[in-house]
């Protein structure tokens, strides 16, 4: 009696370390694959300048995780600011002297065809289409530096072969005789009136500047320093070879768009010294309006088709006739 009570016992224990065994198998299982990465890691840089590139983009992105969303972003005393999301977009902007804002927006041919470029007048997310006049669509248009504060005007090319100068007005537009022109400089003015320098960051150069501003007469001042840069990004671009610097003002505050190859972070210039705004690249800016777009992206950095838009007034509100 005694040894059928041991036996039972040992079968007892056994049974009890099998099972033991089994789940603690299980577990290191799922463990396991708990542990995987959700996809497959990207492959390693090939090159010392592409592990560069990958580790500065990361930083980038990072950078841009980090910064205030569009609902938390203060822009001072006297603005106002919204914020939507849309499939709308919105490529360039224009701000004229009475605070419209016309913009160029892109529509792209999903299965890979021609772009087709549009005209209109942006209010608190809403766009006023411009009509111009064309058979074919146009491929481009920019603002040129012939605007002025009261007109943008307009290189458009169409595919048809032809390219045309349009100054706009809010009642219409004009056709003007054609010339070779460049982009506008706008985007790259500060608050004083100056033109904003970054110096090419491929060409060795010992100045410990970023960017200077320059005033009509071509003299130079800096402004930020390269330490600045560094420590207000938190090291993020300290491998990059090179990083765009944009100027913008607005409502009398300085504003320097920074980024490589992603949307960017959007930083407020006071004294040499730099404050994150908020994440995106500035389209458009001057005294009275601000527009930043930041592009939605999904889990693995893929493209939405989504675009999240910050547009800002500085009262008193401009009054718009749309």
């Amino acid at each position: 009696m005694r040894l059928k009570v041991i036996s039972r016992v040992w079968i007892g224990l056994a049974t009890i370390t099998a099972v033991a065994i089994a789940i603690f198998a299980l577990h290191q299982h799922l463990f396991a694959r708990s542990a995987e990465p959700p996809f497959p890691p990207p492959p390693s840089p090939a090159t010392a300048f592409e592990a560069r590139e990958y580790v500065s983009g990361r930083g980038e992105r990072w950078l841009e995780l980090a910064a205030p969303p569009y609902d938390r972003v203060s822009l001072g005393p006297g603005t106002r600011a919204v914020y939507y999301r849309t499939n709308a977009v919105i490529e360039g902007g224009y701000v004229t002297s009475n605070g419209l804002l016309y913009v160029t927006t892109l529509k792209a041919d999903p299965v890979g065809g021609p772009e087709y470029w549009s005209l209109g007048l942006l209010n608190a997310g809403q766009i006023q289409p411009i009509l111009l006049p064309t058979r074919s669509g146009y491929s481009s248009i920019d603002f040129s530096e012939a605007s002025t504060a009261v007109s943008p005007v307009i290189s458009a090319s169409d595919y048809d072969g032809r390219n045309s100068l349009f100054a706009l007005y809010p009642q219409g537009v004009s056709l003007l005789p054609y010339r070779v022109l460049k982009g506008t400089l706008q985007n790259a003015m500060l608050s004083t009136g100056e033109r904003c320098y970054q110096p090419p960051t491929y060409q060795p150069n010992n100045t410990p500047y970023d960017l200077f501003a320059v005033d009509a007469f071509g003299r130079q001042r800096p402004i930020l320093a390269k330490a600045e840069l560094l420590s207000a990004t938190r090291g993020a671009f300290r491998e990059l070879t090179f990083v765009s610097l944009s100027c913008h003002n607005f409502n009398g505050q300085d504003y320097i768009g920074v980024n490589s190859d992603g949307e960017g972070v959007v930083y407020r210039l006071t004294g040499g010294r730099l404050t994150l705004v908020t994440r995106g690249t500035i389209v458009a800016a001057a005294q009275s309006r601000m527009l930043i777009r930041y592009q939605v992206v999904g889990p693995q950095k893929e493209a939405t088709g989504y675009f999240d838009y910050l547009e800002a007034f500085a009262r008193p509100n401009p009054v718009h006739r749309m």
